[in-house]
């Protein structure tokens, strides 16, 4: 009797037991490919957002250095003349300052929707709530 079980359990162990090592290298499997997955979405949205942004902050800093460092801002004074082309340069300026701000919003409200774990705290949706409430 003692040898009928030994045989039974030493035909049945090794299946068992390799059930049980394929269905935990598969979960493996479907772990590491959800993560890649994951990965490449993120890697994705980085992608799609990170060109705009780029192009904005490069156009800000070109009107920044001639700002800053060329000293030629005569259209943000007070007293600066109603000349059209002045009118647009202040604008322009305006505008790619927003644009800046707009793109980087953008990143942070496209990420709190992906991943709200993540958001951070200063990501700018808790802030105005609590300045509202004051």
């Amino acid at each position: 009797m003692l040898a009928l079980v030994g045989v039974i359990v030493g035909l049945v162990a090794p299946d068992i037991v390799m059930a049980i090592y394929l269905v935990r290298q598969k979960r493996a499997h479907e772990l590491a490919d959800r993560k890649e997955s994951e990965g490449k979405q993120h890697h994705d949205l980085v992608r799609l957002y990170s060109d705009p942004l780029k192009d904005a902050a490069t156009s800000l800093r070109h009107r920044l250095k001639e700002i800053v460092e060329q000293k030629q801002a005569p259209y943000l004074l007070a007293d600066a003349p109603g000349i059209p082309f002045l009118d647009y340069k202040r604008i322009s300026t305006l505008y790619r300052i927003a644009a800046v701000l707009g793109w980087i919003r953008a990143i942070r409200r496209e990420r709190s929707y992906l991943d709200p774990q993540q958001a951070s705290p200063s990501s700018g949706r808790t802030a105005p709530r609590r300045a509202a409430a004051v």
